[in-house]
Order: C-alpha cells, then sequence, then structure tokens
C-alpha cells in the first residue's frame, strides 16, 4: 500500500473555536480507520474527558470496533479511538486512557484549540481534499 493510501489528513471542525488538523495512519488500526472513513464526515460533541484533564473527547462517532493493537498509553497529540464509548480521544498531554484504545494517528496543528473549547461544543469531522 503506497504512503498516500496509508495516510489520511482530516481537520475536526470545532465550533466558534477552529480547526484541529490530523493525520491518521492506516497501519496503527487497520480496521477501525476503515470504519472511520465510512461515516466522515461526522457531526458531534466534544469534550475534556471526565476524570482526565489531559484527553479531551469527541462522542458517539459511529465506528463501533473492538479493541485493535490496543494501548493505554497516549503521547501528547495522540489521537485515538475508544471502543468502550464509540469516541475519538486526543491526548493533550501525555496521559494514560482509563483502558485500552486504538491509537490512529496524531494531531498536526491546533492541539490548543481542544483546552479552548467549552464542553459539549458541536464538533464536524471531515477528510481534508488534497
Amino acid at each position: 500500500m503506497s504512503k498516500a493510501l496509508a495516510t489520511l489528513k482530516m481537520g475536526i471542525k470545532i465550533a466558534g473555536v477552529g480547526i484541529v488538523g490530523v493525520e491518521i495512519q492506516r497501519n496503527l488500526s487497520p480496521m477501525t480507520v476503515e470504519t472511520l472513513q465510512g461515516v466522515v464526515p461526522k457531526e458531534s460533541r466534544g469534550r475534556i474527558f471526565l476524570g482526565n484533564p489531559h484527553l479531551w473527547m469527541i462522542m458517539d462517532v459511529g465506528v463501533k470496533v473492538g479493541i485493535e493493537k490496543g494501548k493505554a498509553e497516549l503521547e501528547k497529540g495522540d489521537v485515538a479511538y475508544f471502543p468502550q464509548q464509540d469516541a475519538i480521544l486526543i491526548a493533550i498531554e501525555a496521559t494514560k486512557a482509563p483502558t485500552a484504545v486504538n491509537k490512529i494517528g496524531r494531531v498536526t496543528s491546533g492541539l490548543e484549540k481542544c483546552q479552548q473549547a467549552p464542553k459539549g461544543v458541536g464538533v464536524t469531522i471531515a477528510i481534508k481534499k488534497s
């Protein structure tokens, strides 16, 4: 598989705040990424993850896949799918997820926008056109 097909550029538009740039890497969790591609563009809600202020969560993304190459340790800027909540997690700081998650990529720009977003803010996830 070529690099062009293995990497997707996505944008997460946070209403009233701005856009977070994300690079999704298929090799990290192939089934999760393939399913995510099938549901975007997607509108949802975002907020700080309850109990862990270092994780920002986009709720109810509609992916519904299980653990795939799961790990709990996340580095600043990591993007992961959290199967138990059907949510995408963005690590604002290095932290540990509550359970194993499927890492799917990294934030490439605008990570600080997650901290600026109010609780329950509207979010749109879309693949960036080249």
